[in-house]
C-alpha cells in the first residue's frame, strides 16, 4: 500500500526506522506502554500515536450487541408494532430500575408516576402514532 499524504509517509518513514530504536525499548510491555515510551521520542511520535489511536479503537461489536440484545428481547415476534419511543420508554424504565437495584417485584412507582398514568397518556401516543402513518 502506497502512502498517499505526507502524515501517511512519515508514519511510514517512522515504521521503518523503529527497528533502530527497538534496541532501548523493552517490547515484552504491554502495546499501550511500549507506544506511550516510543511517543517519548521525538522522531517516532507520530507512529506511536498512530498505533496509540489503533489501540483505543473497539475491537469487538460487543458494546452494541449489548444494546440490541434487550431491544430484540422487547421487539418479538408478537410485539412487532412497537413504535420506536415505546422500546426506548422500556429499556430506560428497566435501566432506572436496575440502577436504584430494584426489580419489577419491589419497585414501588413515585405519586407522581402513578399520576401519570390515565387514560390521557394513551392519546398523546394515538395522535404520534397516526401522524406515522
Amino acid at each position: 500500500m502506497t502512502p498517499t499524504s505526507l502524515a501517511e509517509q512519515q508514519i511510514d518513514d517512522q515504521w521503518r526506522k523503529l527497528p533502530k530504536l527497538k534496541k532501548d525499548l523493552d517490547t515484552s510491555q504491554q502495546p499501550d506502554i511500549f507506544w506511550h515510551k516510543v511517543k517519548q521520542f521525538e522522531e517516532f511520535s507520530l507512529v506511536a500515536q498512530f498505533m496509540l489511536n489503533i489501540l483505543a479503537l473497539p475491537n469487538s461489536n460487543a458494546e452494541c450487541e449489548r444494546v440490541f440484545s434487550p431491544i430484540n428481547d422487547t421487539r418479538t415476534k408478537n410485539r412487532n408494532r412497537l413504535i420506536t419511543e415505546t422500546i426506548k420508554g422500556n429499556m430506560l424504565a428497566k435501566q432506572a430500575i436496575c440502577r436504584h437495584g430494584g426489580n419489577c417485584v419491589n419497585f414501588l412507582p413515585t405519586d407522581k408516576m402513578l399520576k401519570s398514568f390515565t387514560s390521557e397518556i394513551y392519546k398523546k401516543w394515538e395522535a404520534i402514532d397516526s401522524d406515522s402513518d
